[in-house]
């Protein structure tokens, strides 16, 4: 995440947040789950575009 501009919440290590162009995403990690966040339903479709070329993964549902 860091290799991707995402900085650590230094109250909590497992969220991880980016702040670019008036669009916030935030991570949170919790064992071997996360949950994505953003204000770009955009980003997040990246987001998990670039976690399943780098991990193994599966998406339970979308929200929109």
């Amino acid at each position: 995440m860091i290799r991707n501009e995402f900085k650590v919440n230094e109250r909590d290590k497992v969220i991880y947040y980016k702040y670019d162009n008036n669009i916030c995403t935030i991570i949170c990690l919790y064992v071997d789950d996360l949950l994505i966040f953003s204000s770009n339903f955009h980003v997040v479709n990246a987001l998990q575009s670039l976690l399943s070329n780098n991990l193994e993964n599966k998406t339970l549902e979308k929200i929109m």
